[in-house]
């Protein structure tokens, strides 16, 4: 089971979007079982289940699965009906441009745009006028779903050669890394996925059946996998996973498993914007916060992720996320104080 988590600014950017919209944000937090004091740290993180149960609700409320993200609104059921449109497309090529004729039928700013270039095709999503400062959100959200949802039709992961951006790299770079699997560039023309051309002439692998099973889900569920399978990070931690309540093996062994210098691996992880002890650390709070919110206790958590005492868990989990555990689980009044 993936374990994984993301930061709390895409929450805080749907919930600024939703305020605007008239919506209660504290019932709307209530009901995800979002605490306030999350939003309150920069380095507030959720866990992938707690933002797509929000989502879900937002979705709903606003009758929009943008989440009020993008204006105007994507009406409820304009996913399903860009699945039913394109299901039955020879492959991957044709999937595609038929997505690019859904989305300028339905009209709601937003470009989409399939072309190649030499041996390799790009597909750009870009908002025509952005309506706020919180769609970029969307745009990292659409993009992610949009590879996800072409790698399920035809039924293999495509292997991005780079993602570009469109705005300023900021404090989430490393989760844009854990997004997509490739590198990242920022600050570029356009928003767009590259890979290989060759994937274009894949035939489309689904039907309606699939897609009918498929689509019991929202489409915000596709966020649910969101570490990619093909990065050097992703590998690390699934490598170390099963040491995060002892001692994780040494950078040097790690190197050795992966069949790479320890210079090569360190740069490897510096394209990808981190090093050995943030993929650790990044784990262990990841680990903690689903545990937390599965609604183990303190003492627990902090032993099954290799801390003897609770009071130095507080302080590494304060470092992590700037707010404790107690934020975290489900039945705070039962929780110890940090001092204990």
């Amino acid at each position: 089971m993936k374990i994984s988590t993301i930061p709390i600014v895409y929450i805080k950017a749907a919930l600024a979007r939703a305020k605007q919209q008239g919506c209660d944000c504290n019932e709307l937090l209530s009901q995800a079982r979002v605490p306030q004091e999350q939003l309150e740290s920069v380095l507030g993180r959720v866990s992938i289940a707690t933002y797509v149960q929000f989502s879900k609700i937002l979705a709903v409320k606003l009758n929009d699965e943008s989440c009020g993200l993008l204006y105007p609104p994507v009406q409820l059921g304009s996913f399903s009906m860009l699945c039913h449109s394109c299901i039955n497309c020879r492959d991957l090529g044709h999937f595609l441009h038929r997505s690019v004729k859904f989305f300028a039928l339905i009209g709601n700013n937003l470009e989409l745009k399939l072309s190649i270039k030499d041996d390799y095709a790009y597909y750009s999503i870009n908002i025509t006028k952005p309506s706020s400062a919180e769609s970029k959100h969307a745009v990292m959200i659409l993009m992610a779903i949009a590879h996800r949802l072409s790698s399920w039709a035809i039924n293999k992961r495509i292997t991005l050669k780079e993602v570009n951006i469109g705005h300023c790299v900021g404090s989430a770079e490393k989760d844009y890394h854990y997004l997509f699997d490739a590198p990242v560039n920022f600050n570029m023309a356009k928003n767009e996925l590259v890979f290989h051309a060759n994937f274009l002439t894949s035939p489309v692998m689904q039907d309606q059946q699939s897609l009918s099973k498929f689509l019991e889900d929202p489409v915000i569920t596709l966020l649910s996998s969101m570490e990619n399978d093909n990065s050097l990070t992703s590998k690390i931690r699934e490598l170390v996973k099963d040491d995060v309540s002892a001692n994780f093996p040494s950078f040097e062994d790690v190197a050795d498993q992966l069949h790479l210098t320890t210079s090569t691996l360190r740069r490897r992880l510096a394209v990808e914007g981190v090093n050995y002890r943030q993929i650790k650390d990044d784990l262990r709070r990841d680990y903690a916060i689903y545990q937390l919110e599965q609604g183990i206790n303190i003492e627990q958590v902090a032993q099954n992720i290799g801390f003897a005492e609770p009071s130095s868990f507080f302080r590494s989990f304060k470092r992590w996320t700037g707010a404790t555990p107690k934020t975290y689980i489900k039945n705070p009044e039962s929780a110890p104080t940090e001092d204990t």
